[in-house]
């Protein structure tokens, strides 16, 4: 925009120029002029541009700085708005309105206006005639170009790594076995390794990364695509280092503490299993159902080494959330639904799911039936697992058992994952990502 507005007032000068040699009065030639005229001209472009230039990247500087200050509180588009009008006139006093910060969604490439559930932030900064601030010349004024107009805008966007909502990442390693199908934008990720058996099927959208493609091997040695169809195309090549800044596995501690200081009832282990095997959680054709219509919050102390809580087989939980310092089993053929289980307890057998447990609603994916599995320690699912809209984080391994199925809408977080299973189609999570409860945001500049 600088260049074609200069070039026009250059393109006027040059005329005026011309039309002063045609005229026969004086001694000095027309040519003479002609060029003072032009290497004046040339000057000034380049004194003038340089300026203009070193002018732009300072408003850049200030539209990158406000836009990654305001999408942080983009949540409220107003208060979004607002520190990035703030911070973008405190990085470059003068050079942001408030009618060029707008909130909206970044989708496709393109950002759209709008403040209903904005995901983006953009802001303009200028120095030009309508702002009132425009960037002063040098030697361009010298042939009536007094000023040059520079604007930029920056764009900010905020998101949930892919991997997060529709995959499986570890900070050290997955391993998988043979005979795995994976489909649509699942993701798997292992930042040491990922070591995968023959046979497995990849189709396309599916994305393998680690921090390194030499980390990426199948049978334990180096990585051969032609015993996994679709591997090949599948393989990230280039570098993926993202995840572990923005991994949950560190949390659980903080995120179990935070929910025992407010939870409805405190009780320990023997109460809490006494209390599920009350007659009003035999609800139905299942022992230990519980219907709640909003969440009931449980926190659990466990009174000694050795205690446990122990989810009774066919137990049907819908909006129970129990956090807890236990080690916790749940019973073969339950139902976790809209449900949470967070243990802090690190030991191997921190979360242990029964055979044939169902974890989530089973409903599609439906908003509000999902549920999250957290442990400071190992969490084992065994045989005939299913999960809808699941969430599970754990400190150390995730072990998942042979003949799982159902693994469409399952993401996973753990130091490292063991994947055993025989398993159908393992699939992206929720489109709404409703279920996906814990993350952390990333933030970065789009445009």
């Amino acid at each position: 925009m600088v260049a074609r507005w200069i070039t026009d007032r250059v393109g006027r000068a040059l005329a005026k120029a011309r039309a002063f040699g045609a005229e026969e009065d004086g001694t000095v030639t027309a040519s003479a002029i002609i060029w003072s005229v032009l290497f004046l001209v040339l000057g000034g472009l380049s004194v003038d541009m340089g300026n203009a230039l070193r002018e732009r990247a300072r408003l850049q500087a200030a539209a990158d700085s406000a836009a990654l200050s305001g999408i942080i509180d983009i949540d409220t588009p107003a208060t979004a708005e607002s520190v990035a009008l703030y911070y973008g006139n405190l990085n470059y006093d003068g050079t942001t309105k408030a009618g060029y910060v707008e909130s909206g969604i970044w989708a496709n490439g393109a950002f759209t206006a709008t403040s209903t559930s904005p995901d983006a932030i953009r802001v303009a900064t200028m120095r030009n005639e309508f702002n009132g601030n425009s960037v002063g010349t040098y030697l361009l004024r010298l042939i009536g170009i007094d000023e040059v107009g520079v604007s930029v805008d920056a764009v900010a966007h905020r998101r949930i790594g892919e991997c997060f909502l529709s995959g499986m990442v570890a900070r050290k390693d997955v391993k998988i076995s043979s005979n795995n199908s994976f489909i649509d934008d699942y993701c798997i990720h292992g930042s040491e390794e990922v070591e995968i058996s023959r046979n497995n099927r990849f189709e396309e959208g599916v994305k393998v990364t680690s921090s390194s493609r030499d980390n990426i091997r199948t049978n334990g040695s180096t990585l051969d695509t032609d015993l996994n169809p679709g591997l090949e195309q599948a393989v990230y090549p280039g570098v993926n280092t993202l995840m572990d800044r923005t991994m949950m596995i560190d949390e659980v501690a903080s995120i179990v503490d935070a929910a025992r200081a407010v939870a409805d009832y405190t009780m320990n282990e023997t109460d809490f299993e006494a209390l599920i095997e009350q007659p009003e959680f035999l609800k139905g054709a299942h022992r230990g159902t519980y219907y709640q219509t909003t969440p009931t919050t449980y926190s659990v102390q466990c009174q000694g080494n050795g205690k446990r809580i122990r989810v009774p087989d066919d137990s049907e939980w819908h909006n129970v959330a129990v956090y807890t310092n236990c080690p916790i089993e749940v019973g073969r053929g339950s139902v976790l639904s809209g449900s949470e289980i967070a243990t802090t307890n690190s030991g191997q057998n921190a979360v242990k799911i029964g055979q044939d447990v169902q974890v989530g609603d089973g409903d599609g994916c439906l908003p509000g039936g999902g549920s999250q599995i957290l442990a400071e320690g190992d969490v084992h699912f065994a045989s005939g697992t299913s999960f809808d809209g699941a969430q599970v984080i754990a400190g150390e391994t995730i072990h998942i058992a042979a003949q799982s199925s159902g693994m469409r809408g399952a993401t996973f977080q753990a130091e490292s994952i063991q994947l055993t299973a025989l398993g159908d189609d393992f699939a992206p999570n929720c489109t709404d990502n409703t279920d996906v409860k814990y993350f952390k945001w990333i933030y970065r500049l789009v445009e």
